[in-house]
């Protein structure tokens, strides 16, 4: 059985390519006992899922007219204050 460093690594490679059979059954029966491992692979898909659609979120944001002239304003005086 692999043990939960092996597990980590096999967790961030299959984020970026498909395992090979065995591999997917050992990480699958550990995470299935382990839950640490579990909520660290949880944790990494989330991560994983957010900057995949990271665009999708800052196209999204928008400031209003108001908050745009406060940061103008607050970087002015950081400007004069050098």
């Amino acid at each position: 059985m692999l043990k939960c460093n092996q597990i980590i690594e096999l967790t961030s490679k299959q984020q970026d390519t498909r395992l090979l059979k065995w591999e997917r059954v050992e990480m699958t029966v550990h995470l299935w006992m382990c839950k640490t491992c579990r909520y660290y692979a949880k944790q990494l898909g989330v991560i994983q899922n957010f900057a995949k659609n990271i665009d999708k979120h800052q196209q999204s944001i928008t400031l209003s007219t108001e908050a745009k002239k406060r940061i103008q304003d607050k970087l002015k005086s950081l400007q004069k204050g050098n």
